[in-house]
């Protein structure tokens, strides 16, 4: 009898071990899942209302490109890399709206080597401020950014009034109209146009990390 009830009682620890197991699995899969969806994504970035950290980069014309040598007017900055796909859709719309906002600096932060960003330059033919940058400048950890295209506004002073992934001139739009508003209101409702704006563009983004 007692060898019945040994072999039962194992059996039965076998089973509880299995099943924590697949609830520690299921909760990682769904946080992996939170973290790739668009109010994931919205949480990234620094939070609204940080200074921006300064940084000190090369563009494709051999000059600095330094957060605070744009003080006094409000900044665009926008991590991209060539390996993106929306990045490259995204570049001609963002032509066109620096156009239509002279008064905005506009700054392309390139996740790639030198080399890697003057070809994406020539390819896609940009003439915006286009700086890269190396995993070893830790650019992306210190704004806090794991997806291109993500993109900041910043106010005259260098502080952090809008973020969020940039697909099309008119997504850039809506955060444009929350810098003008100071970052008022409430940022669920903002987070929300955001998401409903940029969910299907988003999927691509994911799939092309920088």
């Amino acid at each position: 009898m007692e060898t019945p009830w040994l072999i039962s009682y194992i059996v039965l620890w076998l089973i509880v071990l299995t099943l924590g197991i697949l609830v520690l699995l299921l909760y990682r899969q769904l946080g992996i899942m939170y973290l790739g969806s668009a109010e994931g994504v919205s949480r990234d970035g620094l939070e609204k209302g940080t200074t921006a950290p300064d940084f000190n980069l090369i563009d494709q014309y051999g000059n600095a490109q330094r957060l605070s040598a744009y003080r006094g007017r409000p900044v665009l900055l926008l991590f991209g890399s060539p390996h993106c796909s929306p990045c490259r859709t995204l570049m001609p719309q963002l032509h066109d709206w620096a156009r239509s906002h002279p008064d905005v600096g506009v700054v392309w932060l390139n996740a790639a080597s030198e080399d890697e960003s003057l070809k994406f330059v020539s390819d896609l033919g940009a003439t915006l401020p286009v700086a890269p940058y190396t995993p070893e400048s830790k650019l992306m950890d210190r704004y806090k950014v794991r997806v291109t295209p993500f993109m900041f506004l910043l106010d005259e002073r260098g502080i952090v009034r809008a973020k969020g992934l940039a697909n099309t001139k008119s997504g850039l739009d809506l955060y444009y109209k929350e810098l003008r508003s100071g970052g008022a209101g409430s940022d669920q409702g903002q987070d929300q146009d955001h998401e409903h704006e940029h969910e299907h563009e988003h999927e691509q983004s994911i799939a092309q990390r920088a």
